[in-house]
């Protein structure tokens, strides 16, 4: 008799704490709420999921990001400088540190520190602020710069239809500079009379008369493209023009930024906050919400917009920035 009842009284204990275990593992309390742990639909909240990790927003990197220097630009976008000394000067970037410039490869190695405050220049190449070093592919300081103002500075006047060099106290034809595949950027500006004590007036040459008399140049606002062979303008007036690349130049109207080809034709509307010159065939663009991808010669975005910065690709590689920092990532498209 003893043993039945210690029995049953086992047998509810164990019954009891089943329930008890049940109840604690769901904590989901009986009634119509109870049905929504079970995936059934109720008006109680579901549990907030873990944070997910946008696709668009990984970044396989080659090169780690850094926070202590904000790139400039890619010399890919320069042409060889004409004392070739840098021979391989599209494998390096510029880079802002301390308020100051230096150069930096795509292996992440600083090759010319900031402190030299370097900027690029068409004939010294990689030069420091006053010219007295020129810096070769490994940094080294082999030669002194100091050249004087390189390239020409072509004012176009549209009342005489044609742009000119202003070449030391002369105003000359651009026509006299021989042919180009490409046109030229030039200012618009004015030729006007200057009285002949005026030593900062340039000589000029009536094509009419043959006269030579001094003029004045009075710039305006607005860039445009002239044809070497003929001086007259081709496509529209530009707010800017930047340098010609892979068959396109960067133009900005109304202040944003588009492509122009040789002929002048718009390739790829003015519709971005930012360009930079095509390289590679691919061009790094900011589009209106502020962030960077890269665009093809045909406007095609193939890198989606997804960065806080971009650079110019060279062999393959680019610096783009996300909130990490400035890093490299391989491009192949």
């Amino acid at each position: 008799m003893k043993l039945r009842a210690f029995a049953a009284l086992a047998l509810c204990a164990a019954l009891l704490a089943g329930c008890g275990g049940q109840e604690t593992a769901s904590s989901v309390p009986s009634g119509p709420s109870s049905s929504t742990a079970a995936g059934t639909g109720s008006s109680a909240p579901a549990a907030t999921p873990g944070p997910t990790e946008d696709a668009g927003s990984k970044v396989d990197w080659l090169v780690a990001p850094r926070t202590d220097l904000e790139i400039v630009y890619s010399l890919v976008e320069h042409p060889t400088a004409d004392n070739e000394v840098l021979q391989d000067h599209a494998y390096l970037t510029l880079f802002e540190q301390n308020g100051k410039i230096g150069a930096i490869n795509y292996d992440g190695k600083i090759v010319i520190p900031a402190e030299e405050d370097v900027h690029w220049c068409p004939v010294c190449g990689l030069t420091n602020a006053d010219e007295s070093k020129i810096f070769n592919d490994l940094g080294e300081n082999i030669g002194v710069g100091g050249h004087g103002l390189p390239g020409m500075e072509i004012v176009f006047d549209s009342s005489l239809g044609t742009a000119y060099v202003l070449e030391m106290d002369q105003l000359v034809p651009l026509t006299e500079y021989g042919a180009s595949v490409q046109p030229y950027v030039a200012q618009l500006g004015s030729l006007t009379a200057a009285p002949a004590d005026d030593f900062s007036a340039y000589l000029w040459t009536d094509p009419a008369t043959g006269q030579t008399e001094p003029r004045a140049v009075e710039w305006g606002n607005g860039y445009v493209l002239v044809q070497a062979s003929t001086g007259k303008q081709v496509g529209p007036v530009c707010e800017v023009i930047e340098g010609y690349s892979d068959g396109l130049y960067a133009v900005r109207q109304n202040g944003l930024w588009g492509y122009l080809d040789i002929e002048g034709s718009q390739i790829i509307p003015c519709q971005y906050q930012q360009a930079r010159p095509f390289c590679s065939n691919l061009a790094a663009v900011q589009n209106t919400d502020g962030l960077w991808g890269y665009i093809s010669l045909a406007g095609t975005v193939k890198v989606p917009f997804q960065y806080q910065g971009a650079a110019s690709v060279s062999g393959g590689r680019a610096w783009v920035k996300t909130a990490e920092g400035w890093g490299v990532i391989a491009i192949n498209v």
